[in-house]
Formats: structure tokens, sequence, C-alpha cells
């Protein structure tokens, strides 16, 4: 996976899925699990492993016989930008009672593990729009102009967008660039932009 990951809506749920796969030669005991946040400040996730479903249901929670696999899943809430975690598997090498751990046995290390990463980055879409007059104050039948902006607050390209306004009683519009449609019995106009904003 790369270092930036799937795009998540920031606010989204988040779930992390991990298979442990004993591929040793013995038993392992005390087979336990963590995730550790990596980038960002977010709370760590904590796995849940559904031992009861696991490959091998003859052995007990926290037990991992030749070749068995056992799930486990975490979930969070997407985050603004950029995240990581880093999960780590450990286990005690055991005879095939599952309690026994293996001692004095060369090539039999005291305890085993393993890490995968993960990643993501979180997506926020925030268009902001702001609208000036000048002047501020003017005489009947005199003329105002109106300039509206549009900033990209997110932290992701907008995408095509769009802008409205209303034109209020007793005003008319004399032009507007670039071009509006609009909707004379609502007193609306409408611009559309096919190219995309980039963040601000």
């Amino acid at each position: 996976q790369t270092t930036t990951g799937p795009q998540i809506p920031r606010g989204d749920t988040v779930t992390w899925t991990y298979d442990i796969t004993n591929t040793g030669n013995s038993y392992l005991k005390n087979v336990t699990i963590t995730d550790d946040v990596t980038i960002s400040s977010a709370a760590d996730p904590t796995p849940v492993c559904d031992w009861p479903s696991s490959s091998d249901p003859a052995t007990p929670a926290g037990v991992l016989s030749r070749g068995e696999t056992v799930s486990c899943t975490a979930t969070g809430t997407a985050i603004r930008g950029q995240y990581g975690n880093l999960a780590t598997v450990n286990g005690v090498p055991t005879l095939d009672d599952g309690t026994t751990t293996i001692t004095g046995k060369t090539g039999v290390p005291a305890s085993v593990a393993d890490t995968d990463p993960a990643h993501y980055f979180g997506v926020e879409y925030d268009l902001a729009l702001a609208k000036i007059v000048t002047p501020t104050a003017v005489q009947q039948d005199g003329t105002v102009t109106w300039t509206i902006r549009v900033i990209n607050q997110g932290n992701v390209a907008s995408g095509a967008f769009s802008v409205t306004d209303v034109i209020p009683a007793g005003m008319s519009l004399q032009s507007a660039n670039p071009a509006a449609s609009a909707n004379p019995a609502t007193r609306t106009y409408r611009w559309d932009f096919q190219s995309s904003l980039a963040p601000n």
C-alpha cells in the first residue's frame, strides 16, 4: 500500500481488518495484536479478534495452531489529512497443548512478532464564498458592483461547482462576468464552473 493510501471522506467510518496466520511449525499462545497510530494524533484503534470463527475452532482464544488464521477488526472515524498506523502481533511458541512454552530448544525463539502498516488520506470538501459590494452607499438609479469570490478551504480539488445569486427586488442586472444563466421568475442567476479549484 502507498503511504497516502485510499481517500476517505472526513467523518466516515474506517474499518481495519487484520488476518493473523501462524506460518511457523509450532503452536503459538498468548497471541495479541495492537495497532499504534504513526501519523496524526488520533486515538489508537482497538482490534477485536473473532476467535470462535478462526480456521481451527478447536483451539482456544489466544492460541493458534500450525497454519491457523484468525481475523480481527477495528473501527475509527476518518480524520482530515494523512493518517497512518502500524499493527503488531505477538505470540509465544508452545507445545501442541497450547499452554506449555517451548524452552531450551535450538532455533525456537522466546516469542515471535510481525508488523504491518496501513494508511489513508482523509479528504474534506469545503468551498467558502464571500460577496463584496461597492460602493456601500448609492443613490437611487445608481450602480453597484458585487464581486463574488469562491475559495477552496478543503484539502482536495473541488471538481466542478456552481454559484447562484438572487438579485433583490427593485434592482436589475446590468451585466455579469462571466455570463450567467438567468431565471427571471425567481431573479436568480447561476454560474457553472467545470474547472476545478485547487486547495487554497
